[in-house]
């Protein structure tokens, strides 16, 4: 296998003022053929992007981050295949690079109990379809955003992070973001539905919460 590192990312980047979606333009990519085994869009604004559980993420703001990355499967080692939302993460927090940058299980990050970013992955066609978006200059919902923190991240920052950490194993992945999880008690999933303290993640990447001294395996859900 020849896996993403190998690949020269400049020559893939689509860049656009706006869209309806990067990750519609991405799969737009795909079913031309225009985009090659590995590519990423971004834009400068959305009129149509969205986060996961079928939500709106509001992306009006030029300078922040709308931006999706495309890559055949065969190019991702198939360990981290199988945990790329938490991969993606990951990825992130070591481009960002400050320790007050914390991880919500799946795929989203915080600052100070603020949201910032989230990633939202599928598969389409032999692909995989990483959107990503992060509030670098300012935020819709009055959440949290880099610059407010002296921070700053670029499209090409994501992709390099991204590419040179695919040595990591799995278990190295799971391991750092246990460490960087933004609470460790009082843990809510789907509005209540589960309650418990956090006590890990599987290598699966499922969340571990414990309560009444039982773990409980959450395979899906929006963590608070």
């Amino acid at each position: 296998l020849v896996f993403m590192k190998d690949f020269t990312f400049q020559e893939v980047l689509f860049e656009f003022e706006i869209l309806d979606s990067t990750n519609l333009e991405a799969i737009r990519k795909i079913e031309s053929l225009e985009g090659g085994l590995c590519f990423a869009v971004t834009a400068r604004a959305q009129t149509e992007g969205r986060g996961r559980l079928a939500r709106k993420w509001e992306s009006p703001h030029a300078g922040n981050i709308y931006m999706t990355l495309a890559l055949e499967e065969k190019l991702l080692p198939f360990e981290l295949g199988k945990i790329l939302p938490l991969y993606t993460a990951f990825s992130l927090i070591q481009a960002i690079n400050s320790d007050l940058v914390k991880y919500k299980w799946p795929n989203d990050l915080m600052i100070e109990g603020k949201k910032f970013s989230g990633v939202l992955c599928q598969k389409y066609k032999g692909f995989y379809i990483v959107g990503i978006g992060v509030n670098v200059v300012s935020s819709p919902d009055y959440g949290a955003y880099l610059g407010g923190y002296n921070l700053d991240l670029t499209p090409m920052n994501i992709f390099d992070s991204f590419k040179e950490n695919l040595d990591f194993s799995p278990e190295y992945v799971i391991n750092f973001l246990s460490k960087k999880f933004f609470k460790q008690y009082e843990i809510e999933v789907n509005k209540g539905e589960f309650k418990g303290d956090f006590a890990g993640i599987t290598e699966e990447g499922n969340l571990i919460l414990r309560s009444s001294g039982k773990d409980g395996i959450i395979k899906y859900g929006d963590v608070s």
